[in-house]
């Protein structure tokens, strides 16, 4: 996908940044695209970063809230650990990013729960 020239922009790999909880770092093929997610504890609950952030904006409250949900933390297109394709940058092309990673996260996840609890940022 050409995705390791493009997360290389990132100094430290996501998995050596410092959290006090364990998350799991792994990335996903999405639409011809690979996002980087982080995830933590039980349940479903996806924190999505405003621009220009990524994930590590969450550093303080994935520990907090993964001992009550399954803290999934993407980081969207171009930001962060995840690769920046030359196109889909429109806003439905984001949200079905989103839309996909969650889906795709999901075996992860509870069997048979349905839905998932969204938190964006705006900033």
């Amino acid at each position: 996908m050409g995705a390791q020239a493009n997360i290389s922009r990132m100094t430290v790999a996501p998995e050596d940044l410092p959290v006090a909880v364990e998350i799991a770092h792994r990335y996903l093929a999405v639409r011809r695209c690979q996002f980087q997610i982080a995830e933590a504890g039980e349940g479903q609950l996806s924190l999505l970063h405003g621009w220009p952030q990524h994930l590590w904006m969450w550093r303080e409250a994935i520990g907090p809230l993964a001992e009550h949900h399954r803290v999934i933390c993407p980081d969207l297109r171009c930001l962060g650990w995840s690769e920046a394709p030359r196109r889909g940058y429109r806003r439905v092309d984001m949200a079905r990013d989103v839309q996909t990673s969650l889906e795709m996260a999901r075996p992860r996840l509870e069997l048979g729960t349905p839905r998932f609890s969204v938190v964006c940022s705006t900033n």
